[in-house]
C-alpha cells in the first residue's frame, strides 16, 4: 500500500497580507524527494517579518527526507481509498455453495487401470486357486462337490446344460480394509460356474488403478481384502461365503465368528505387489500367514451360516 501525503506552505506577506509564495509538495512513503526545503528558513522582506517567528530547528521525517516545522498556514491531505462492502454474508454464501458443490460433484480421477497377473501362474498351476464350499448337512459337512448333496442343490452332471446352472455364478467382493462396518468397497469380479465337478476357479488377474499413489511414490505394497457370494439361478437365493479355516466342517456360532481373534476369517487379504518391488511387473498373490482358509497360492471360501 502507498501512501501519498501532500504538504501546503502558505505564507502570508507584506502590509496587505498578500500572498506572496505558495508551495505544495507531495510526498509518498517509499520514494525519495528530490527537493529538500533549502529555503524553509528564509524570511521574506516586504511587511514585517517580524511577525514571524524564529526559526525551529527541522525534523527528520523519512531516512532521506528532512522537513521544517516552520509552517504556519499548512494542511496536510491524505487521500484514502475507501471502498465500500455489503454487509451481508454473499461472499460467504458463494464460498459455502462452492465447497459443497464440490464435495457432491466428486473431482475427477483417472480411472485408467492396469492389469495385476497372478503370481502363481506356472505351467501347472494357473492362477490363484479359489475353492468354494457348501454346506452338505451334518453328514457331508462343508464340500465343494456339486454332486453331493448341499446348499447348491445341483444334480451334477445332469444339470450342466441348464440355466438353473449355466445362468448362476460367483461374484468377489474386494473391500480396502477387512471390517465390515467402515469397509469400502473396491472393485468386484464375476466368475461364471463351469461344468466341473467342484466349485474350484482359477483367478488369473485383477485389475486396479494406474496411478495408485501408493504404488507410484512410495515402494509399499496394497492390502486389499476379498469375500465371496453365490447367485444360485436353481434356488434364487443369494449365498454368502467366509474364509475360516479348512478344519471347521460346520457352520459355527455367533461367539467364535465375533470373537476378535477369528476376525480373520470374515475375508481372504490378497496383496497387490508394487512394481518398484518386482522390477516393473504388476503381480498380486495372497498374505504371507494370513488367518483363516488363506494359504500360499489358494483360499478356501466356506458358505456363511450361523447357529
Amino acid at each position: 500500500m502507498i501512501h501519498r501525503i501532500t504538504l501546503n506552505r502558505r505564507r502570508l506577506l507584506g502590509a496587505n497580507y498578500d500572498l506572496v509564495s505558495g508551495i505544495t509538495t507531495t510526498w509518498v512513503s517509499g520514494e525519495t524527494l528530490d527537493t529538500q526545503w533549502t529555503n524553509a528558513n528564509q524570511y521574506p522582506t516586504e511587511g514585517n517579518p517580524s511577525n514571524y517567528p524564529p526559526p525551529i530547528t527541522p525534523i527528520n521525517v523519512s531516512g532521506s527526507s528532512i522537513f521544517n516545522q516552520n509552517l504556519y498556514n499548512k494542511s496536510i491531505t491524505i487521500p484514502l481509498e475507501l471502498k465500500f462492502e455489503p454487509t451481508d454474508y454473499s461472499e460467504g454464501i458463494d464460498d459455502w455453495v462452492g465447497s459443497e458443490t464440490q464435495k457432491a460433484i466428486n473431482s475427477i480421477l483417472d480411472g485408467e487401470k492396469t492389469e495385476y497377473i497372478s503370481e502363481y501362474i506356472t505351467d501347472n498351476n494357473i492362477g490363484l486357486s479359489i475353492e468354494f464350499r457348501f454346506y452338505g448337512g451334518s453328514y457331508y459337512g462343508y464340500t465343494s462337490e456339486y454332486d453331493k448333496p448341499s446348499s447348491a442343490n445341483f444334480s451334477i452332471p445332469k444339470d450342466y446344460k441348464f440355466n438353473k446352472f449355466t445362468k448362476s455364478y460367483f461374484r468377489l467382493y474386494f473391500y480396502d480394509k477387512n471390517d465390515s462396518e467402515t469397509a469400502n468397497l473396491l472393485f468386484t469380479e464375476d466368475l461364471p460356474v463351469n461344468p466341473t465337478p467342484t466349485a474350484e476357479f482359477k483367478l488369473k488377474r485383477l485389475f486396479w488403478d494406474k496411478d495408485d499413489i501408493i504404488m507410484k511414490n512410495t515402494y509399499n505394497n496394497r492390502t486389499i481384502y476379498m469375500e465371496g457370494k453365490f447367485f444360485n439361478a436353481n434356488t434364487g437365493q443369494v449365498q454368502s461365503f467366509y474364509c475360516p479355516p479348512t478344519t471347521i466342517s460346520a457352520p459355527i456360532g455367533v461367539t467364535q465368528y465375533s470373537d476378535i481373534t477369528n476376525r480373520g476369517w470374515r475375508t481372504s487379504p490378497i496383496v497387490l505387489i508394487n512394481p518398484n518391488n518386482s522390477g516393473g511387473e504388476y503381480y498380486f498373490r495372497t498374505e504371507p500367514n494370513a488367518d483363516g482358509g488363506t494359504e500360499m497360492g489358494k483360499i478356501t471360501l466356506s458358505e456363511f451360516i450361523l447357529t
